[in-house]
């Protein structure tokens, strides 16, 4: 290089070094194309390294705000038009920090013709942050001065007053002359003219700091409280030579502090006029006051109860300490706003009574829990009632109407109360009934045991006797089924309410022994006369409500609605046919070949579910969507998908066809086996297939809802061993990008909608492009599906997809054509 162009190299070195010291970030775009040129400065600025970073308009755009994303791209394309002009803008960089700019942009003319517009972008981060901080304490200092409450004074070293603020005015009525000397006390209130008076005198007889509270009369006649405060300023021998104080209004806060002492005196009286031991437990220090009382509870007087949440548990039966230390340790982490507990508390002499032990949780700004206030109830001779009377003949009826785990109405009961509602209703009313069942408690009982689920059963029972009103029934139908009979509804909007309550309470977790266990529900509903006129009409439609709220998702409420019993005909239907496909072997995986674009040759096969019935004829997967649904069923058609296509791949092996690799489908149910990744990599290894030869496609719902843990680590553990994971019909999902940084994924398959549309479409065509260009930035297979015409495959090639999927080049075959298949296509 010459010197000269050396000279210049150190110029423009120079210049890049002192626009990166400036933050200033000199850009060019080539109008019309995705064509831009960044200084140096401008990828410090905003957070990108050169090596990786090639900067577009496309690219450049989205580190844009969003809220200003359409801003800036009008005004880019306004400069190519002509326009010049600056504008603030905030960026975010890739660790996702925020940064204020400052753009300005011209356009560049070469022959008179816009060729390019060029910008500058200044970092203005930080004179933003410091506008915003002197205006945010600008706004502070004023806001202080206007909502001082206080008015200021000044007094001579006698206490006659000197100066006082005109706001004294403003509250009193008299200026400052009339508030001169000790002239201010006339306007003290006359029960409190001799105690304010003495209070004053001998502050400033002794020297000594003045804080008295007194009532003044202000101009509009009425009296109101103050505090006035202050302190002398002395010189250097000791002499007092000014007072200085503020009188502030604390009327409101007097009215309080009357109405609190009242309201304690109330709390008071009313804990005198019960038998429950009201106490307050801080749980941060672990302290528990008690209330005051007037002769014993459990046979203690106030004075011998102990201060400490240690004593108090210490008190508790020791088959009982353990689960109510865990209710109480769980109160933090489970978000609940009540603690209740029955347990046996030691009484004085020795003895244990059965207490039920109501408390409400206090948080504090950050949610935890802080402290608990309460009462304890004894109900031992409410237990011991019960007891009779469950001793005597009425036991009988009882446990003949009643179940026996929860003490609630169970079937038998249930149709009795159900058939005296109906024929008891008016006519301008209506009988409600709630079908409900508990989600996941096959789960608790397989996986916690059945005292678990037992405890979930209680609990139930327990929050839903709370909302129900007198008159109502709760029933246990068997196992984790229940239903609710709600007599005399005034409209049906009511059953609605009703449901929405149960679903609120239910959703609030709960602790069973270290463990925190759900008892949330699904619903099904009916109303009568609308649904049913008698119990066999309604329940049935509340069954039917029921099994569409199931197929809906768990967590879900659904109202009866007579197009419900087509949709569960045909729902059943589905699963009758997937049975029967199963115990006839009608299951035989078809495989559809995934091609290299470049050369047509094939890259392994995407096994497909297909099932013939009794004639011969082939049906797809669609003909048993509800079976996909259910867990059972769902697994069934898995394990003998799996089966099937593991044989047909040790098959080929054995003949020495190359088939590259199978990919296997796996719906969300089978994800809810914990030992899903076991039970295939077992059947891998038994049929010493090579993991490298299967993959395992999966759709972004599969990542969604209940059982999202088991996916997560069957997926992990299936890529440990060697398995590929592909993320199908990728780009119809709301939040796929989060799931390829979440969970491992190998390849994308591009959903088939985009890639129809291409040719139609440029917006799909820019889609897929995008979707390409991820997975290339990424690392990351990409295959597109649904080819079905030559000019689509032409395009993908062209977008650089390497790998393509569809009718364009076969049709899903079955196995035995499978070897034919790859002849062909090499």
């Amino acid at each position: 290089m010459s010197e000269r162009g050396d000279d210049a190299a150190s110029v423009l070195a120079d210049l890049d070094e002192a626009l990166g010291i400036a933050q200033l970030g000199l850009w060019t775009w080539a109008a019309g194309s995705q064509v831009m040129t960044w200084s140096p400065a401008l990828y410090a600025i905003s957070g990108q390294d050169p090596a990786t970073f090639t900067p577009t308009i496309e690219n450049t755009i989205a580190m844009v705000h969003p809220d200003e994303r359409a801003s800036a791209l009008a005004k880019l394309q306004a400069a190519a038009e002509g326009e010049s002009g600056g504008s603030d803008y905030r960026i975010v960089r890739p660790d996702g920090e925020v940064r204020h700019l400052w753009v300005k942009m011209n356009p560049v003319l070469e022959d008179g013709r816009i060729v390019a517009v060029r910008g500058v972008s200044a970092d203005v981060t930080e004179r933003r942050k410091t506008e915003a901080r002197l205006a945010e304490s600008e706004a502070n200092y004023r806001h202080a001065l206007e909502l001082n409450p206080q008015v200021p004074w000044v007094a001579d070293a006698t206490g006659n007053i000197l100066e006082v603020s005109p706001r004294w005015r403003e509250w009193i009525g008299l200026n400052a002359e009339e508030t001169a000397g000790l002239n201010w006390i006339d306007a003290l209130h006359p029960d409190d003219y001799a105690r304010t008076a003495e209070s004053w005198t001998q502050s400033v007889k002794a020297g000594a700091p003045v804080d008295m509270r007194y009532r003044l009369k202000t101009k509009d006649g009425e009296y109101r409280w103050f505090r006035a405060r202050g302190a002398p300023r002395r010189d250097d021998s000791g002499a007092i030579i000014r007072w200085y104080g503020a009188v502030e209004d604390i009327d409101e806060q007097v009215r309080m502090e009357t109405a609190l002492r009242e309201t304690e005196e109330r709390y008071r009286l009313a804990a005198l006029a019960t038998n429950d031991l009201i106490w307050d437990h801080d749980l941060v220090s672990n302290h528990i006051a008690w209330n005051e009382t007037e002769g014993t509870r459990f046979g203690y007087a106030t004075a011998e109860l102990g201060d400490s949440g240690t004593w108090w548990l210490d008190q508790i039966h020791p088959s009982d300490r353990e689960r109510v230390r865990d209710a109480i340790a769980a109160v933090s982490s489970n978000g609940a706003e009540q603690f209740v507990e029955e347990y046996r508390f030691r009484c004085a002499d020795g003895s244990y009574a059965d207490v039920y032990d109501r408390g409400y949780i206090q948080r504090d700004g950050d949610g935890r829990a802080v402290r608990l206030v309460g009462a304890m109830q004894d109900v031992t001779e409410r237990k011991r009632a019960t007891a009779a009377l469950m001793d005597s003949q009425a036991r009988l009826r009882w446990g003949a109407t009643h179940d026996a785990l929860t003490g609630i109405a169970n079937r038998v009961r249930f149709q009795e109360v159900l058939a005296e509602a109906i024929a008891a209703v008016p006519e301008d009313r209506c009988v409600g009934l709630v079908q409900l069942d508990v989600d996941g408690f096959k789960q608790i009982n397989d996986t916690l045991g059945h005292d678990a689920g037992d405890a979930v059963l209680r609990t139930l029972v327990r929050r839903i006797g709370e909302l129900l009103r007198p008159g109502d029934t709760l029933a246990r139908m068997g196992g984790d089924e229940f239903a609710i009979v709600l007599p005399s509804l005034g409209r049906p909007e009511g059953l609605e309410k009703v449901v929405e309550r149960i679903q609120t309470l239910m959703r609030e977790p709960f602790v069973f022994e270290g463990h925190t266990l759900d008892c949330r529900t699904t619903i099904g509903s009916s109303l009568s006369p609308h649904h049913g006129r008698t119990p066999e009409e309604l329940l049935k439609s509340a069954d039917i409500a029921l099994a569409s709220a199931k197929a809906a998702g768990r967590g879900q409420h659904v109202t009866f609605d007579p197009a419900m019993r087509v949709s569960l005909q045909h729902r059943n239907s589905m699963l009758n046919v997937a049975r029967d496909a199963l115990a006839y072997d009608w299951i035989v995986p078809h495989y559809q070949p995934k091609v290299v674009l470049a050369d047509g040759r094939v890259a392994g096969f995407e096994a497909l579910l297909r099932w013939r019935d009794s004639r011969g004829v082939f049906h797809g997967p669609g003909t048993l969507g509800a079976a996909f649904e259910d867990l059972e069923l769902a697994a069934q058609l898995s394990d003998r998908m799996f089966d099937r296509c593991i044989a047909d791949m040790r098959r080929w092996m054995d003949e020495g066809v190359d088939f590259g690799h199978v990919a296997l489908n796996a719906a969300a149910a089978e994800f809810r086996r914990d030992d899903f990744a076991e039970g295939l990599i077992e059947r891998l290894r038994a049929a010493d297939i090579p993991t490298d030869k299967v993959q395992l496609e999966v759709t972004e719902s599969v990542f969604l809802g209940r059982g999202a843990e088991y996916v997560e680590r069957a997926l992990r553990r299936l890529y440990d061993v060697g398995v590929r994971m592909a993320l199908d019909d990728f780009g119809t999902g709301y939040a796929s990008l989060r799931h390829l940084n979440q969970f491992p994924v190998d390849i994308l398959k591009i959903d088939q909608s985009f890639v129809q549309g291409m040719a139609a479409n440029s917006g799909e065509e820019v889609i897929v492009r995008s979707l390409v260009n991820l997975g290339q930035s990424l690392g990351i297979e990409v295959v597109a599906e649904g080819i079905e015409e030559e000019a689509q495959a032409e395009m993908l090639r062209r977008l650089g997809c390497h790998y393509g999927q569809g009718f364009f080049f076969a049709k899903a075959v079955p196995a035995e054509a499978v070897p034919g298949l790859i002849a062909a296509r090499r």
